[in-house]
C-alpha cells in the first residue's frame, strides 16, 4: 500500500543541530539553486528568508559564499524551505517542489546534464545510486527490482525530520528530469516505510520506491 510522507514542515521549525554541524550534507550547487530561487520569488528576496529565520545564527550561515561542489549542511536548506514557504503562503511540500522543479531545470542546463542519460528503467535502476552520492552524502538507493517496466527499490538513510523534505526534492526532481527527457508516462510512489534508532542516536527512515512505465 502507498504511503505518503508529506507534512506541514513543523519538524524543521527549529533545528537539531547548530547551522553547519549536522552530520547531513548537500552539495553546495543545491544552496546556490535556493539563493537564486528566493531573491526571484519569494517576496522580498534573500534578506526577508533572513529577517524570518528565528535563529539569527541561520541568517548568518546563509551569508557565506557556497562553492557549487563543496558539500554543506543540508539541514539549515531543509529549515529554509519552511520559512519561505511562510512567506509566499505555500504548503511547505509544495514550495519545495517548485523550488526543485527550478533546481532539475538549472541543472539539466548545467554541469548535469549528463542526468539524462539515466533515462531508461535499467539505467535508472543501476545508475540511481552513483547519482544520489553527486547531490547527498547522507541518502542512498538500494535496489530491488528492475525491469523494463517497473523499478523498485528502497531510498534509506534520511534523518526522521527532513522526511518530508528528501520525498518531496526527490519526486519533484526526478519527475522533472524524466518529463525533460521525453519520458512522460510514469508512477512514481512510496511503499513501506520504516523507522530505526540509530546507535548515534538518530532517527532514519527508509522508504520502498517504485516506479512504473508504460
Amino acid at each position: 500500500m502507498g504511503v505518503s510522507l508529506i507534512t506541514d514542515g513543523s519538524e524543521l521549525r527549529s533545528l537539531r543541530y547548530p547551522p553547519g554541524e549536522s552530520p547531513f550534507h548537500v552539495k553546495g550547487i543545491a544552496y546556490r539553486g535556493h539563493l537564486e530561487y528566493v531573491e526571484a520569488h519569494v517576496p522580498g528576496g534573500v534578506d526577508a528568508m533572513k529577517a524570518a529565520f528565528p535563529d539569527p545564527a541561520v541568517a548568518a550561515f546563509f551569508d557565506q559564499v557556497f562553492l557549487a561542489s563543496n558539500f554543506y549542511d543540508v539541514m539549515p536548506l531543509a529549515h529554509a524551505g519552511v520559512i519561505c514557504a511562510d512567506l509566499t503562503g505555500l504548503p511547505f511540500h509544495e514550495f519545495v517542489r517548485r523550488r526543485t522543479i527550478a533546481q532539475a531545470e538549472a541543472d539539466i542546463r548545467g554541469v548535469y546534464k549528463w542526468l539524462l542519460s539515466i533515462l531508461s528503467p535499467r539505467m535508472i535502476g543501476s545508475r540511481l545510486p552513483k547519482v544520489l552520492a553527486q547531490y547527498l552524502d547522507y541518502l542512498t538507493f538500494e535496489p530491488i527490482e528492475s525491469s523494463p517496466k517497473r523499478v523498485v527499490g528502497r531510498l534509506k538513510g534520511i534523518p526522521i525530520e527532513l522526511g518530508c523534505w528528501q520525498s518531496a526534492v526527490f519526486e519533484a526532481y526526478y519527475t522533472h528530469v524524466f518529463q525533460l527527457g521525453g519520458l512522460t508516462d510514469f508512477a512514481l510512489s512510496y511503499e513501506d516505510l520504516r523507522s530505526e534508532r540509530a546507535p548515534d542516536g538518530i532517527t532514519r527512515l527508509d522508504v520502498g520506491l517504485v516506479l512504473e512505465f508504460a
